[in-house]
């Protein structure tokens, strides 16, 4: 619930003119295609970086960066007002007692109470402290429902990572690699969804020249290699040894590296601590083991700016679990940046207890770390099946025999444009029941319905300690499930399926008694058909017997604030089917010709210079003994960490040496390290110190990062020419063919389209019937002047705008701009000599008329973003192409700070495109009680000035 206070605080700074970010919200918003879910997390990731610097949330909530109670409003003492106003922590732990449930109960009443009986008593930050497991990190949780999408979502937060980190390469807050992680005994059904992750479109999210370009950066490594490689005596793990070849540069950037806990694990994380005299005594193959996991755990630590992503988060929630302590003993390196959790159940199996004192303890079975979540009925609303519910209390065989017939008479001829048809899964409690029981049911029962048992049931669990075994094809059927050439409507399972398992044709669900699953498990387990396969419009069917379905209830109303009841009355959210029309050959809009300023840069590549480099005394890169974070949000309040280095590592200049070799991956060998012995023996001289007789590593310098430039000292040296030129090019303001913007597409009812429905029918219309007089004069010359009579102007609009209908704007300030001054203004007699059009293109995804903006840094040309014009009016010359060009911007009072640098390169665009463009840029600021016709009054000025002649 602590997350409902974090959103509260995000809203707020979306909706300043401080927010930096609402250009890009805007963008995936008006792109359209990630879900609402995943733009509602993207606003969450982005609040925490940009205003709460990545800080622990035990860190933020002490700080009250979440506060927004007034307490000066509320029922206190004197001396409980006082106390909570001087302590930000407290004042946030009272707030969060206050908050209410969606059905209106208040979250923790005696809390509240407690803290207003002993205000002065209570140690506020350690009981924060103690709510988020003491987590000395950034360690946040997005809680999506299944189907959400979270795989694609963190391949968003990548791209918007990489995004932010180019531009601000010194930030903390932004890492500039990943690593993602599925839990320990999920591999067979996670890792293969998270490979989706490579195929994410990051034009999606960020504009396509800056998506093109980030795309290209990433390099992707998964994971999945065994153990060993044969023949390698440098780096012992393949895996190891795929994550080393990145790091050979020295300033790794996009790397994103898949893998299952159980690849980092290894079983043996447990001997990390050992030396090398304990390991010794281990039987050679055995040591041999812990070496290689030893080694893949390092060369992760050792990837610069890291962020780490789990997936199904809730089952490294327990601070025992393996992989929770490796990534804990990652947070000790400088390199760690974040660890960011994806749950779709985010509960414990058992409550959290926070003592707050000896008579009240805090009980919570949630995750506290959850920073944003989706609700599943809210999920249902806008993209899951719409599930229907049923329960009888009633045996196995009766349940199964309900629910298979349910299925086959709502779904036996549903087949999904995917060409998937509809398929049920019945989850058994055993094997022995499933075999015996269950398999002979159901194939009674799909045989009645005509499909033989033997292709239509798929019986699929692990038999490796079962007395029944299952065909060897059975793998290759569960894994083609969701595809066309299964022909399987029913699979009969036994502790498969119950999460990450990503079937969209699944449309049905029966638990039929108890055991069925894991009782913690029973919401995720009968939501598994809930993922959509085409549209907003599909039902899925779940069959339980009455003692599933009250812990399904229960766990429903307290995690998900909803019920059964509500489920099964959910409707879809309203959506609005839009049919589009081109209009390109009626008004035969020519391209636009434009002179574009670009940059080029051509790489060039230079011998090494190895002495002067390896002379540089900046090759000494010194650690922080001191990292000072100061945060630049709502509190204002400065965040210190403090890190003592010891320097207990004894060093061996040979040694050394073997180490920078062997970290080189043979691209750097002995030898030719031993050519430079001087100058080597200088840099070791001054990174160690000599302490009894013996030489150690001075940790006050990065012995990483100076092995990693000396390893650059010896490699080309790689720069680039930079090559500023003004070329001519050419747009359509209608890129796309016209019978792919015609497919209809739904909308939401809050979308801005114009003109409506019937005005576009009745313009098209009369287009049609124009079009057919107008054949008929070239067939009839002798009866043009009759036939010209009989055409009709009743729109006059469509003479001089809409290429095609209807336009989608982003804003009432566009949509209220054109309709009420630009197209008013046309159709006056002011200007009617001049002949004048205007066409919308502030829709990216239609015009190709984009102008790729810079921006002048230090004296460089540095490449900002391609800006598409809201609006562009056109004067065609005798031979009908575009004469002079006014490009129109309109910007709302909270995005007129973000447009500043595009405002400025548009001077010199204009500039280079002469007489041929204007630019008319139209702030809503300006638009005030003094002046109310700012928007006629400035482009009737720039019509008169811009198109006199």
């Amino acid at each position: 619930m602590f997350y409902k206070l974090i959103e509260k605080k995000r809203d707020e700074w979306l909706s300043s003119p401080n927010c930096t970010v609402k250009d890009v919200i805007q963008y995936i918003e008006r792109r359209g295609k990630m879900r609402d879910a995943q733009i509602d997390a993207i606003k969450t990731f982005l609040y925490l970086k940009i205003v709460c610097g990545n800080q622990p949330l035990k860190q933020l909530f002490s700080q009250g960066f979440f506060n927004t109670l007034d307490i000066r409003e509320e029922s206190l003492t004197d001396t409980v007002r006082n106390k909570l106003l001087a302590d930000k922590a407290a004042a946030a732990l009272y707030e969060y007692s206050k908050l209410k449930r969606k059905n209106g109960e208040q979250l923790s009443p005696k809390l509240e109470e407690y803290i207003k009986a002993h205000a002065e008593t209570i140690d506020y930050n350690q009981i924060i402290s103690k709510i988020f497991y003491d987590v000395d990190y950034a360690d946040y949780l997005y809680s999506l429902p299944m189907g959400a999408g979270k795989t694609y979502l963190m391949a968003a937060f990548i791209y918007l990572d990489m995004y932010f980190a180019q531009n601000e390469p010194d930030n903390p807050v932004f890492a500039h690699n990943f690593m993602i992680f599925a839990p320990s005994g999920l591999k067979t059904s996670i890792l293969p969804s998270l490979k989706n992750i490579m195929r994410f479109d990051p034009s999606w999210i960020l504009p396509e020249e800056t998506a093109i370009q980030l795309k290209r950066q990433v390099k992707f490594e998964v994971l999945d290699e065994a153990s060993s490689a044969k023949g390698s005596n440098i780096v012992k793990n393949p895996n190891a040894q795929k994550i080393n070849t990145h790091l050979l540069s020295g300033d790794t950037f996009g790397l994103v590296a898949i893998t299952n806990a159980e690849k980092v694990i290894l079983n043996r994380a447990e001997n990390d601590l050992l030396t090398l005299e304990e390991l010794s005594l281990y039987p050679e193959d055995e040591r041999n083991m812990i070496l290689k996991g030893r080694e893949l755990r390092r060369v992760i630590g050792d990837i610069p700016n890291l962020a780490i992503f789990v997936d199904e988060v809730h089952h490294v929630a327990d601070g025992d679990i393996k992989l929770r302590r490796v990534i804990d003993k990652w947070t000790e390196n400088q390199n760690f940046k974040y660890m960011l959790g994806f749950s779709g159940t985010p509960f414990l199996e058992t409550a959290d207890k926070i003592p707050v004192s000896e008579e009240l303890e805090m009980k919570n079975q949630n995750l506290s770390n959850v920073v944003c979540h989706y609700a599943l009925v809210d999920a249902v609303a806008n993209f899951l099946k719409n599930p229907i519910v049923k329960h009888e209390n009633a045996d196995l065989e009766t349940i199964i025999d309900n629910g298979v017939r349910d299925f086959f008479n709502h779904y036996k001829d549903t087949v999904y444009q995917n060409g998937t048809c509809a398929k049920q899964a019945i989850y058994c409690p055993n094997i022995k029941t499933l075999e015996e029981i269950v398999y002979l049911q159901v194939a009674n029962l799909v045989a009645e319905y005509g499909y033989a048992p033997n292709t239509a049931i798929l019986k699929f669990y692990s038999d490796s300690n079962s007395s029944y075994k299952l065909p060897k094809e059975a793998q290759v059927e569960f894994d083609s499930l969701d595809s066309e050439i299964s022909k399987v409507r029913i699979i009969l399972l036994v502790g498969i399926g119950k999460e990450g398992w990503d079937c969209r044709s699944l449309t049905s669900v029966i638990l039929p008694m108890k055991g069925s699953c894991a009782q913690n498990k029973v919401m995720q387990t009968s939501c598994r058909c809930l993922r959509e396969v085409d549209s907003n419009d599909e039902t899925a069917l779940i069959w339980l017997n009455n003692q599933n379905a009250k812990v399904l209830n229960d766990q429903l109303k307290k995690f998900q604030e909803t019920d059964i009841d509500e489920l099964n009355k959910k409707q879809k959210k309203e959506k609005v089917v839009i049919l589009r029309h081109s209009r390109m050959n009626t008004i035969e809009l020519p391209p636009i010709e434009y002179m574009q300023f670009c940059v080029t840069y051509t790489p060039k590549k230079e011998d090494p210079k190895t002495h002067e480099m390896l002379s540089d005394e900046q090759l000494l890169v010194k650690r922080n003994a001191r990292f000072v974070h100061s945060s630049t949000g709502f509190s204002g309040q400065e965040s210190i960490s403090v890190h003592e280095f010891e320097n207990d590592q004894v060093a061996d200049f040979k040694s050394w040496l073997y180490e920078i070799e062997r970290e080189s991956f043979c691209t750097l060998t002995y030898p030719k390290l031993l050519k430079y012995t001087i100058e080597l023996q200088d840099i070791f001289s001054k990174i160690t110190i000599e302490k009894d007789g013996q030489r150690f590593f001075n940790n006050e310098y990065a012995q990483q990062r100076i092995r990693s430039k000396i390893r650059q000292a010896f490699a080309p040296i790689c720069t680039d020419e930079v090559t500023e030129k003004t070329e001519l090019r050419e747009a359509k303001l209608m890129w796309i063919k016209p019978e792919d913007l015609e497919k209809p597409i739904e909308v939401s009812t809050s979308s801005i389209y114009y003109p409506d429905a019937e005005r576009v029918h009745l313009i098209v219309e009369e287009d049609k019937k124009n079009a057919v007089i107008d054949k008929m004069m070239e067939e009839h010359p002798e009866m043009k002047e009759v036939l010209e009579t009989t055409k009709t102007n009743f729109y006059q609009e469509r003479n001089f705008t809409y290429h095609y209908l209807p336009y989608h704007f982003d804003s009432n300030l566009e949509r209220n701009y054109f309709a009420e001054q630009l197209v008013a203004l046309l159709k006056g007699d002011s200007f009617k000599d001049l002949h004048l059009e205007v066409y919308f293109n502030g829709d990216d995804n239609i015009s190709d008329f984009g102008i790729e903006c810079y921006k002048l840094v230090e004296g460089v040309w540095q490449r900002i973003q391609r800006y598409y014009p809201d609006f562009l009016m056109l004067q065609r010359g005798s031979d009908g192409k575009a004469r002079r060009v006014l490009i129109i911007e309109t910007k709302g009072k909270v995005y007129e700070d973000s447009f500043k640098d595009k405002e400025a390169f548009m001077k010199k665009f204009i500039s280079d495109n002469s007489e041929h463009f204007d630019f008319l840029y139209l702030k809503e600021s300006k638009i005030t009680r003094d002046r109310p016709n700012y928007l006629l009054e400035e482009t009737t000025d720039k019509i008169k000035s811009f198109f006199k002649d």
